[in-house]
């Protein structure tokens, strides 16, 4: 395959049996599994998509600031102990971290589910089996997008995902621009 410069992400597929997708800022990673498990080059390009939503809008260094910002929180509470006479060993800190970095994440997956049908779609994928994709994908690995914590439920991914696959069906039949009603 002869690779095609169209953005500044790099794509990666890593050798892992794990049934994952990913994206740190600068890269989209893909295991192989998830390339196995895709039943198409449709179902990969929105997961493709989605990890390209993620790195475009933000999300990464987004959650990494929230990670600080909370750990910052967590860090006065152990120096407040320390004061007080007990040692927390850092536990606050890293607590605080960890609620940090979970802050609007079920916000940044349905952003990255959006926006990233719309650069599926703009891309030329059929982006109906998105909303059937990710049903699939509950049921083979159900930990993988089930905790609510991080990530929306599957009913309510499949939902939003549907609604968007009619918004962009919709501006084509009408042959308005295929543009996010939305820029965070």
């Amino acid at each position: 395959m002869q690779p095609l410069a169209v953005c500044d992400y790099n794509l990666i597929v890593e050798r892992l049996g794990e049934l994952n997708a990913y994206a740190d800022g600068e890269t989209v990673f893909v295991s192989q599994r998830m390339m196995e498990f895709s039943r198409s080059d449709n179902e990969l390009a929105v997961v493709v998509g989605h990890e390209f939503a993620h790195n475009a809008l933000g999300h990464v260094d987004s959650q990494q600031d929230n990670r600080r910002a909370g750990a910052i929180v967590g860090l006065i509470l152990d120096m407040a102990a320390i004061a007080a006479g007990a040692s927390t060993g850092g536990e606050f800190a890293k607590l605080g971290g960890d609620i940090g970095s979970d802050v609007f994440s079920q916000e940044f997956e349905a952003e990255a589910d959006y926006v990233g049908l719309y650069a599926t779609a703009r891309a030329g994928y059929d982006i109906d089996v998105g909303a059937d994709f990710w049903r699939r994908m509950a049921a083979e690995n159900p930990d993988a997008i089930t905790y609510a914590s991080s990530h929306p439920t599957t009913i309510y991914r499949a939902a939003a995902l549907d609604q968007v696959v009619m918004e962009i069906s919709d501006k084509k039949r009408v042959g308005l621009p295929m543009e996010p009603e939305f820029l965070p």
